[in-house]
């Protein structure tokens, strides 16, 4: 990430790939940056997926919901003897999160390397067109490379990954979840 030639190199190999496959010639950047927040998005859900413990993560977050409420009531029923009693247990749960934060982070590691190369190819495709103002439906004269918070090909692409990485996740969640509780009643 840091080191710029080897992010660079990395931008290069991906570009062998996205290049004709997405660049269209660079005529279509908008498309270009959309479909790589598409592509990315889809890896990165299907990895995640296919790396997390859904079974034990709902069941963490079904502990955790009966814990909190529980708690909340003990607290607004002023019971100080069970409030002590939960805060007790609480570094325990507290560990059970921490597990499944560390495979996220695992995950992470994973795609780390591939996120970098790939929006170090889309800032060398940016960089390359002969233009770089494109219009969309909220400003007609958007320049590509301006930094307003972050770059505008970067906002393109969280538009385009955001939701549908999030639609992803949510429609393999339950078909994978559905998949293990159909596995389990056999």
């Amino acid at each position: 990430m840091f080191d710029n030639e080897m992010r660079m190199a990395l931008g290069a190999m991906v570009g062998l790939v996205f290049e004709p496959l997405i660049g269209f010639g660079g005529k279509y950047p908008i498309i270009t940056v959309f479909t790589a927040s598409i592509v990315m998005a889809t890896f990165s859900s299907v990895v995640t997926l296919w790396h997390t413990d859904l079974i034990g993560q709902a069941k963490l977050q079904k502990i955790m919901k009966a814990f909190n409420s529980e708690l909340r009531e003990a607290r607004m029923k002023n019971q100080k003897t069970k409030v002590e009693k939960l805060m007790k247990m609480q570094p325990e749960l507290m560990k059970m999160q921490t597990g499944t934060m560390g495979s996220s982070f695992k995950i992470m590691a994973y795609t780390f390397v591939i996120f970098i190369s790939v929006f170090a190819w889309l800032g060398m495709f940016i960089n390359a067109l002969p233009y770089k103002i494109i219009s969309v439906p909220w400003y007609f004269n958007v320049n590509l490379l301006s930094i307003n918070v972050i770059q505008s090909w970067f906002l393109l692409y969280s538009l385009g990954s955001i939701p549908f990485g999030f639609a992803i996740r949510s429609v393999g969640k339950i078909i994978l979840l559905r998949r293990k509780l159909d596995a389990a009643e056999e």
